[in-house]
């Protein structure tokens, strides 16, 4: 599959909700390369681990896939207008 698209404009898009230990996709390893990639992940000690490099996946299998664009954000993703409260559980996955 990598060498149809490599000859063509294709980018790819992916949104990981709960992003925590970072964006990995098996299927799409030989494609990173044109991936865009955003991850939200709400629970601030996980996101700071995130966007420093530092998540526990990180820890145990050196790093995730290196995507085109990777970009995190500190927010919960749901169906409802407004804020809500968010709880951290002692486990956080």
């Amino acid at each position: 599959m990598k060498d149809k698209i490599s000859n063509q404009n294709i980018s790819i898009v992916m949104v990981d909700v709960g992003a925590r230990n970072g964006i990995q996709i098996q299927g799409l390893l030989d494609l990173k390369n044109y991936v865009t990639a955003y991850g939200f992940e709400p629970n601030p000690v996980e996101y700071e681990k995130l966007i420093n490099n530092n998540s526990d996946w990180e820890k145990v299998c050196r790093g995730f896939p290196k995507y085109k664009t990777m970009k995190f954000f500190p927010y919960a993703i749901t169906n409802n207008d407004g804020e809500s409260d968010f709880y951290i559980t002692e486990g956080p996955g």
